[in-house]
């Protein structure tokens, strides 16, 4: 998109923001390297499940009291906030 074609577009309100990088080739190129380059880092990496399934027990263990709602604190809060009112 040309300048011209730009500042009609914005005097309609459809404004959008110039890319980073403005050829769509090099853009899509440097975005197609990075997805191969990750699945290539990804496949790489040696994975022993056994482990990863004995940990991810473990997790749930340790965030379950963290994610848990504390509902008597709630409740003194409201009931004070409700008695000041």
């Amino acid at each position: 998109m040309n300048e011209q074609a730009r500042q009609q577009a914005a005097q309609r309100g459809e404004w959008r923001r110039l890319p980073l990088i403005e050829s769509p080739r090099l853009r899509w190129g440097l975005a197609i390297g990075a997805v191969v380059y990750l699945l290539l880092a990804l496949a790489s990496v040696e994975v022993n499940w056994a482990r990863v399934a004995e940990g991810s027990a473990r997790a749930v263990n340790f965030w379950a009291p963290l994610c848990s709602p504390i509902l008597s604190a709630a409740t003194t809060i409201l009931s004070r906030a409700c008695w000041k009112a």
